[in-house]
């Protein structure tokens, strides 16, 4: 093998080493970190609130139902959230080992029904 062939195998071979992909952190992993003040964690939380807004609005502009409805007169943020999240699992604690997007999105339908 070729000097030069020899460097550019080493050079990809870290990339032909199979890695597990990063799975979304369980809802009580999430709540926890951001508890703890973790930037990254209230980052993460944020844009899936963005996320999930974006999908209601797109929702709606096609015609279709929201996901969930938030009354006007409520300050919708991450810490609101939260609390609609940690009070979903007060009632569902089954649901803390499950990813925090979905159990976010599941506790927003729960306090925000569309009527």
């Amino acid at each position: 093998m070729t000097r030069l062939m020899r460097k550019m195998l080493l050079s990809v071979a870290p990339f032909m080493i199979p890695v597990s992909a990063s799975a979304e952190a369980t809802a009580m992993d999430a709540l926890q970190r951001y508890r703890l003040g973790d930037p990254a964690m209230f980052a993460f939380l944020a844009g899936n609130l963005n996320g999930l807004t974006w999908a209601n609005a797109e929702l709606q502009s096609g015609g279709h139902p929201k996901l969930f409805c938030v009354p006007a007169d409520v300050d919708f943020s991450v810490q609101r959230a939260v609390e609609a999240t940690t009070k979903h699992l007060k009632d569902a604690a089954a649901d803390e080992a499950r990813p925090i997007g979905s159990v976010m999105l599941q506790s927003l339908k729960e306090v925000f029904p569309c009527n």
